[in-house]
């Protein structure tokens, strides 16, 4: 969400050109030193918990939840991944990198907490998307990207078909997708229940409609030449895989 300012705020730590203050390191090693047992906290996503022990990152994100903190991101960058080839990747890509920012004498404008309008929870929702909607925020669960398993809220602001009482409902017209509740877009595409009231949804879900929403429209040809190369190079990365341990 645009709101004016050069940063916004999520609550999702991140590995890469991160930045810490001493206090900040010392606060997290603090915490991580009682061998917090994450696996069975619902607020965290459960592919984070999935991840391996060995991951230092997915404790700094439980951490950041559990202390109700926030990582700043800049809005443009000023690191990215390389991403070249190593250990975890087979080919160089650029599906990682970002755009960097070249400015000299940058004179950022940051927001705090209370003021920004692009903070998000660690399911990468709004989190003050309650406003638009006049429900305090204890009463309702943002979920539009339909990842959150369990919500104890009355009502619910998700893309899931759920035989609920449908309050309102929104299309997907305009992106960032909260913009479409913000501005009232009529559809069927994002529903507000009142999940105390069960009610037969008589709405069907469009695949192709998701599809066409998140990604940019790909010529067929395109589609079907990029799924042959890239098939070919997994089969040719896995063949060396093969080979590289039968000499061993």
């Amino acid at each position: 969400m645009e709101d004016g300012f050069d940063n916004w705020y999520f609550q999702f730590a991140s590995s890469w050109g991160q930045a810490w203050t001493k206090d900040q390191w010392e606060g997290f090693m603090a915490w991580y030193a009682e061998n917090p047992d994450i696996d069975n906290i619902e607020k965290v996503p459960r592919y984070v918990r999935s991840w391996s022990p060995k991951s230092w990152l997915k404790y700094n994100i439980t951490y950041l939840i559990e202390k109700n903190n926030y990582f700043l991101y800049p809005r443009v960058a000023v690191a990215t991944n390389f991403s070249d080839a190593g250990t975890h990747v087979g080919n160089d890509s650029t599906i990682y990198q970002v755009p960097l920012d070249y400015a000299t004498n940058k004179k950022y404008r940051f927001s705090s907490l209370c003021e920004a309008k692009a903070i998000y929870d660690s399911f990468y929702e709004s989190e003050v998307l309650y406003e638009s909607l006049g429900i305090g925020k204890d009463e309702v669960c943002i979920d539009l990207y339909g990842c959150k398993s369990n919500s104890h809220e009355r009502y619910l602001l998700t893309s899931k078909l759920l035989n609920h009482k449908i309050i309102r409902s929104y299309g997907k017209s305009l992106k960032p997708h909260e913009d479409n509740v913000i501005r009232g877009i009529e559809g069927n595409e994002l529903f507000l229940y009142d999940t105390a009231i069960d009610v037969q949804n008589p709405n069907k879900h469009r695949w192709d409609r998701d599809v066409s929403y998140n990604y940019k429209q790909i010529p067929f040809r395109t589609v079907r030449k990029l799924f042959i190369e890239q098939a070919f190079g997994k089969v040719q990365n896995l063949k060396r895989k093969i080979f590289k341990k039968r000499r061993k």
